[in-house]
């Protein structure tokens, strides 16, 4: 990995975090916003070099293994996995 794709998502990493610092969300809703900011950062590295079809395909995927939560607690045990509140 190249310096320049590590500065993106250090960069990313912490205009998020600022972010949700500024809008002052809900608890539950800061929580999955900051794991779902992850997620995508990871999504970013793992489909470096790949073509925009295989990248939304990827995306796709990621997607349809999204889990609900309900709690804080919940987030927890959901590694590299989409987050969201409610259907």
């Amino acid at each position: 990995m190249t310096k320049n794709k590590q500065k993106s998502v250090l960069w990313a990493q912490k205009v998020t975090h600022l972010y949700e610092k500024v809008t002052q969300n809900e608890i539950l809703d800061n929580a999955m916003d900051l794991h779902n900011n992850g997620v995508g950062r990871i999504c970013f590295l793992n489909t470096l070099g790949q073509n925009e079809d295989e990248i939304i395909k990827y995306l796709e995927s990621k997607i349809d293994e999204a889990v609900q939560i309900d709690s804080v607690k919940e987030i927890e045990s959901v590694r590299n996995r989409f987050v969201y509140l409610e259907e």
